[in-house]
């Protein structure tokens, strides 16, 4: 079980940052996470998403230990790609 949802975990972190990335290189979508926003002003967007990168490895090594954590930042960040999908939908990037 734990497998599986670090599987998703991990798809829907490559979705965030595929549909984060379609939508601020169009420019018709800003990153309205205050975290990730300060990183990419100081770093760059590439910057950012490698910070990115390095903590969602350690954070996946975390949760695997925590099924019913990991399963709940699933349907956290399944909202997120969500979201991020209507957003290019409505901008006409989809």
């Amino acid at each position: 079980m734990n497998s599986i949802l670090l599987g998703v975990w991990a798809v829907l972190q490559l979705l965030d940052v595929a549909t984060t990335y379609i939508g601020l290189a169009s420019g018709k979508a800003v990153e309205v996470n205050p975290v990730m926003k300060l990183l990419m002003k100081r770093l760059g967007v590439g910057g950012a998403l490698a910070v990115k990168a390095i903590i969602v490895i350690g954070a996946g090594a975390f949760l695997y230990a925590y099924p019913a954590i990991l399963a709940g930042v699933d349907v956290l960040y399944l909202g997120i790609v969500v979201n991020n999908l209507y957003t290019l939908h409505k901008a006409g990037e989809l």
